[in-house]
């Protein structure tokens, strides 16, 4: 198993070691302090990044200059292949430190071409630079997660053995928890103390925990910390207890997986090396014989099991269910993500079993075939450094919650980890997106975790097995399972690789691609994908709203009218369990049978957009939506009913609705094959995004930025522009995604946004600007008549919008997803109406590009490039009238000297590509490419701030007999200089 950075410095056992000794503290090195700092070292981390939260007080060693030099004077290549890795070196040094020997010291931790590969070599090697020649010796530690699991009342405790200066100076005591979702829940005793009951009011939540809600929030896994009473701790041992006080009927209980003592400056008193996490991989069942596990598997398909725990003085009631239909169906996912035996074991209990059979589930569990790699607290698929260098069956485990950021803005850091520049995002000096990997880049948004995958209520006891089993969804699973069991991976490659439609869609012979589309949306008799339109129908009457003039119409003999939404906390329960068990079963399908690296090997059968070319090496398969459509929103849920036990509020609703959101854009954000509203709904994410940064203070500017970049990359597919299954402005814009609906004050809620253009700070405005740079310089990497006509003689749309004017040819729609790319016979009025003013491209840059030219927002090269570019694909040209918009106007004055001369312009190496080079002028800061295909422009702006002479391209339109015109601009900090003259060259 391979550790997550995060995870190496959980358990922290001493070892003395000069040579380790990083932060100069001149005790006992260890791997929470030292081998952190060499970790982070390795992976490339500076300044503060480097040493926040590393540093302790008896550090003497404390500037990251002062530790980045200490480092470079020494070579840790540990296995002996020439690099220092983190994942592999890194790795090695820290187990060195918790004193692990043996085969354990280098498992999982060679990098390639290590020629250090035996363990005793490698122990002999870290004992020769160890400086001091001591062996790590292992203390006595707390071992985590602390699991406050059983009947209501149970209690569990811990001891902590403390100096008589830890014991005095303590303040607060810290707790990282898990799955404590309401304020009843819980309550802790320190020694001989009162309880107290952790809530809101007695706990004080870490970082952005609070503005989740809290306990009782949106987040399963919370930081927080409690006050300790003067005298209540003492010198020796001292006893913590947890209790569980109240069921709702869901939970069993909750964990603590965290722990320590604040002094009164918030440093931690008690060492990592006092804790250690037990490894799932080391796990085995209560029992291993054959009956047991026998036994556990069958239980498992077919035990009776009760809704919850009896409740006093009564008899919980019997449900339909089994483990199986909860959960993956062989229960692969327990032992996945680290379901302790005690876990599994008090479910059981829970359900209604006993010990026993609760023992025997949890060996078969263990007795599975299947890595043990992520935890119950660690959100499924959580983001974060080095996740894309993982095997893909350990994806799904995520990178942590120590991944999940307390600042939004840190995203930026991993974002440009080299300074905000053009070539982070840019291949070379082109105007193609980088392929933008969301699966390494944190965020400061913890996703769901499993049990929060896991349906609250199965559709067998919501709506009827009889009803389930026969609809689409029930029917393609278990199709899908039966033509997947029992294939290799070559076979399951050979069976994407002839996917066909099976005769028509909802045919039980569908292959590859065509038989994943088919499950769920794609099924026309299915209402949506997710069962959910013939489901609503199941839902008495009064489970809707009620409201005055929002009633709907129902028809329920034959699943037509209309539902309206659910506006019952019931009622919306068993609606989104359902679509949790659709993205429970999608896991099973996906993560049980391999198919996360499938998309390579995707044959359409020749229909359908899905280009397996541009696949990535992982993903959910398909061109379609899949998780997207599991948030409360798109579950017809009314607003503020979430249907989780988390709770019925504005805030939950959004939370969930952009975590489903989010998790489509890891899982599966169309890998350049997207079209229309698959395999994301851009517009719809765009507006949850915002609408979740309006419910609190905390602003999400660089998840926005995730947003905007990926759209970028995902529309950068050689289609061409303004169109849905290509550059598409709805989803490669990136006003709606940077949340600049905010960032204008709008008439309707005067709401302003500080992050990016009222007032950012530094480092704001300058990704801004380079976001914008890239956007300008790729939207005039096509000509404006590429905007509104197919030129390349794709099919027609349908009608001609200009009639007698300039524009006859092949016109695009200009409309996608609600919003609308304006033709350029559109004129801009001064009283639109709300309707048009919120979804024309044209009104919101126009409004957009006063306020920027106010603000001063943009360089003025950048500014004068947007002007003329809107001027160019919205001149607002009827008939044969002259342009009746002008954007020109937002133009700003002109200074500075051009070069004296015409550019030089040749033939680049191949048909299609043009080189420009010209001569320095002085005090020229840098340079701007424009070019035209006329000799009187309009001349776009292809390329900023060239500090360089030259520059290339691929021309737009090639092969077709143009002649191209090119200029050149100067800029200084004063502004941007007239253009040059023009030359010209026919491609």
């Amino acid at each position: 198993m391979t550790a997550s950075l995060a995870a190496l410095c959980l358990a922290s056992p001493v070892a003395a070691l000069c040579n380790f000794d990083i932060d100069d503290s001149g005790g006992t090195p260890n791997a929470s302090v030292d081998g952190l700092l060499l970790v982070r070292h390795m992976a490339g981390l500076r300044g503060d990044r480097l040493t926040d939260g590393a540093i302790q007080a008896s550090s003497k060693r404390r500037v990251a200059t002062d530790i980045q030099t200490f480092i470079g004077t020494q070579i840790f290549d540990i296995d002996g292949n020439g690099t220092q890795d983190p994942l592999t070196d890194g790795l090695i040094i820290t187990r060195y430190l918790q004193g692990i020997t043996g085969p354990a010291l280098v498992k999982g931790a060679l990098g390639k071409n290590a020629t250090r590969t035996d363990p005793t070599d490698v122990l002999n090697y870290l004992k020769s630079i160890d400086g001091c020649g001591n062996t790590p010796s292992l203390v006595l530690s707390q071992a985590f997660p602390i699991e406050v699991f059983g009947e209501v009342g149970t209690e569990k405790s811990v001891t902590l053995s403390l100096t008589a200066a830890q014991a005095s100076s303590a303040q607060r005591l810290w707790l990282q928890t898990h799955n404590i979702r309401y304020a009843t829940k819980a309550s802790i005793k320190i020694n001989g103390g009162a309880w107290l009951a952790l809530n809101n009011t007695t706990a004080q939540m870490v970082g952005t925990n609070l503005t989740y809600g809290g306990i009782g929030g949106s987040l399963a896994t919370l930081k927080m910390s409690i006050p300790v009473a003067a005298g209540l701790l003492t010198e020796g041992q001292n006893t913590i207890t947890f209790k569980f006080n109240e069921t709702n009927n869901v939970s069993m209980g909750y964990r603590v997986i965290g722990l320590n003592l604040l002094n009164s400056a918030g440093a931690r008193l008690i060492p990592a090396s006092g804790f250690t996490h037990s490894d799932p991989a080391s796990w085995t069942g209560p029992s291993t014989t054959t009956a047991d596990i026998n036994a556990g598997k069958a239980l498992w398909a077919t035990a009776q099991l009760k809704a919850h725990f009896d409740p006093p003085g009564n008899t919980a009631p019997n449900i339909i269910a089994k483990c199986a239909d909860c959960h993956t169906a062989t229960g692969f996912d327990l032992k996945y993500f680290g379901y302790s035996n005690n876990a599994i074991i008090e479910r059981s209990k829970f359900h209604g079993l006993s010990q026993t059979q609760g023992e025997q589930i949890a060996s078969y569990i263990r007795s599975l075939p299947v890595k043990a790699v992520g935890r119950p607290w660690n959100p499924p698929y959580q983001p974060g450094p080095g996740t894309s260098s993982k095997p893909n069956d350990e994806w799904a485990a995520g990178a942590g919650i120590d991944n999940v950021l307390d600042d939004d803005w840190d995203t930026i850091q991993h974002i440009f980890p080299n300074g905000i520049k053009r070539d982070a995002l840019m291949v070379g000096d082109t105007t193609k997106f980088k392929r933008f990997d969301t699966h390494d880049v944190p965020i400061a948004f913890q996703l769901p975790d499993w049990n929060h995958w896991l349906p609250e209520v199965h559709p067998y006891d919501a709506f009827g097995k009889t009803w389930a089993e026969n609809t689409p969804n029930f029917k393609q699973y278990e199709n899908l399972k039966t033509l997947l069991t029992g294939k290799t991976e070559a076979q399951i490659q050979e069976w994407f690789r002839t996917s066909n439609n099976g005769e028509g869609r909802g045919k039980p012979f569908a292959r590859g691609l065509w038989a994943m589309l088919q499950w769920g949306q794609e099924s026309p008799d299915d209402g949506g994908g997710m069962g959910v339109e013939q489901a609503l129908f199941r839902l008495p009457p009064e489970a809707f709203d009620q409201r005055p003039g929002n009633q709907r119409t129902r028809t329920v003999p034959n699943g037509s009218g209309e539902t309206g939404r659910v506006r019952q906390t019931e009622g919306a329960r068993k609606i989104y369990s359902l679509v949790q068990w659709r993205m429970t079963k999608q896991f099973d399908i996906h993560e049980g049978f391999g198919l996360t690296s499938m998309g390579p090997y995707v044959n359409t059968g020749g229909m359908g957009p899905f280009r397996a070319d541009l696949a990535g090496p992982r993903m959910w398969v398909g061109a379609n939506r899949s998780v997207f459509d599991a948030s409360p929103f798109l579950s017809a849920l009314d607003y503020e009913f979430t249907g989780s036990s988390s709770g019925d509020n504005a805030f939950n609703f959004d939370y969930l609705s952009n975590a489903w959101y989010q998790l489509q854009l890891i899982l599966n954000p169309g890998h350049r094959s997207a079209y229309d509203h698959s395999a994301v709904d851009w517009g719809y994410a765009h507006g949850f995004l915002s609408g979740f940064n309006r419910l609190t203070d905390m602003k999400q500017s660089a998840r926005n930025l995730i947003w905007s970049l990926k759209g970028m990359d995902e529309g950068d597919n050689d289609r061409g522009p303004n169109r849905s299954d290509g550059w598409s402005f709805r989803r490669g814009g990136m006003d709606s995604a940077l949340g600049f609906v905010d960032d204008i004050p709008q008439p309707a809620t005067g709401y302003t946004s500080r992050a990016w253009v009222v007032s950012p700070t530094a480092e704001a405005k300058q990704v801004h600007t380079l976001l914008r740079q890239v956007w300008l310089e790729k939207v005039a990497s096509w000509l404006p008549i590429q905007m509104s006509q197919y030129t390349q003689g794709e099919a027609l749309e349908g009608g001609n919008p200009y009639p007698g004017g300039p524009f006859l040819g092949n016109p695009k729609s200009g409309d996608e997803d609600g919003g609308i790319f304006n033709r350029p016979d559109f004129v801009l009025t001064a009283s639109p109406s709300p309707e048009t003013r919120s979804r024309s491209f044209a009104y919101g840059t126009d409004t957009m590009m006063l306020e920027y030219k106010q603000r001063g927002t943009y360089p003025a090269a950048m500014q004068n490039g947007y002007a003329t570019w809107a001027q160019a694909v919205w001149p607002g040209i009827v008939g044969n009238a002259a342009p009746q918009n002008d954007w020109l106007k937002y133009r700003v004055g002109t200074v500075g000297t051009a070069p004296s001369s015409a550019p030089l312009v040749s033939a680049g190496t191949t048909a299609n590509s043009v080189n420009v080079s010209w001569s320095s002028v002085a005090g020229a800061q840098s340079y701007n490419v424009k070019r035209a295909d006329s000799p009187s422009g309009p001349f776009l702006t292809i390329a900023y701030f060239r500090t360089g002479n030259s520059y290339s391209e691929t021309v737009p339109m090639a092969g077709t007999g143009r002649t191209y015109y090119y200029r050149i601009t100067t800029n200084t900090a004063a502004g941007e200089s007239l253009d040059s003259a023009s030359a010209s060259i026919q491609r």
